[in-house]
C-alpha cells in the first residue's frame, strides 16, 4: 500500500518539504526553502535558498524566525 495524498487521496507523487505531508502532483505547488544563512563578506547576511521546494499548500510556513527559549 503506497502513500496516500493528503487532500485528495490519490497515490502520493511528493512529500511537502516544510511540514512532510505525502501530496499528488496535481496539489503540489512550489515554494522557497532556505537550507542556511550565513553572514558572507562585508559582514552581509546570505542564503542557500531551493527556491522551488515542494509545498502542499495546507500548512503554514513562517515568514520570521520562532523564538523558542525553552531550549536553553
Amino acid at each position: 500500500m503506497g502513500a496516500k495524498c493528503w487532500i485528495s487521496n490519490k497515490p502520493a507523487n511528493a512529500v511537502c518539504r516544510f511540514c512532510g505531508r505525502f501530496i499528488a502532483k496535481d496539489h503540489a505547488t512550489q515554494y522557497p526553502y532556505f537550507l542556511t544563512v550565513y553572514v558572507g563578506a562585508n559582514q552581509t547576511p546570505k542564503a542557500l535558498v531551493v527556491a522551488d521546494a515542494v509545498w502542499c499548500g495546507e500548512c503554514s510556513p513562517q515568514s520570521e524566525p520562532v523564538e523558542m527559549p525553552q531550549l536553553y
